[in-house]
């Protein structure tokens, strides 16, 4: 699988962070959004 192709099928995936909030869970969240997934934080 070449990466083009992973990060495109990983566009519109909703994805649920359970970490406490901060500055590392800001940094995950945003790669996750960089990467076109929708994101809900618990």
């Amino acid at each position: 699988m070449n990466i083009k192709r992973l990060f495109e099928d990983l566009r519109g995936t909703r994805v649920v962070v359970v970490h406490p909030e901060g500055a590392e869970c800001n940094v995950l969240v945003n790669q996750f959004k960089r990467f076109g997934c929708l994101v809900q934080v618990l």
